[in-house]
């Protein structure tokens, strides 16, 4: 089983809590579910406004293990979410206009 700690930032010796993930075991591995998915997504929309090359580290620790560090470019999230998911998830509601 899993604790659920998660810390994530977007410099790995800086990364912050992000409070408890849900935690979910499949037969193919663990999935983890952010809090507050929305404050999350907007904090990737806006780091890649600011940096293309940016990447989003996020470090979880399965029960009595070490942590595991996983590294996401941001480099093309925009332009997927403004192709794919813009109008069907409704986010104009939160993030204003794509482009």
């Amino acid at each position: 089983s899993t604790d659920g700690t998660v810390n994530v930032g977007f410099r790995r010796d800086r990364l912050t809590p992000d409070g408890t993930w849900k935690v979910r075991k499949t037969p193919a591995g663990i999935l983890y579910f952010a809090p507050a998915p929305t404050q999350l997504m907007g904090r990737l929309y806006r780091e890649e406004s600011k940096d293309p090359e940016a990447v989003f580290y996020m470090q979880v620790r399965p029960a009595k293990k070490s942590p595991v560090l996983l590294e996401f470019p941001v480099r093309g999230l925009r332009a997927a979410l403004a192709e794919h998911l813009w109008t069907a998830c409704k986010l104009d509601i939160y993030f204003g206009d794509p482009k």
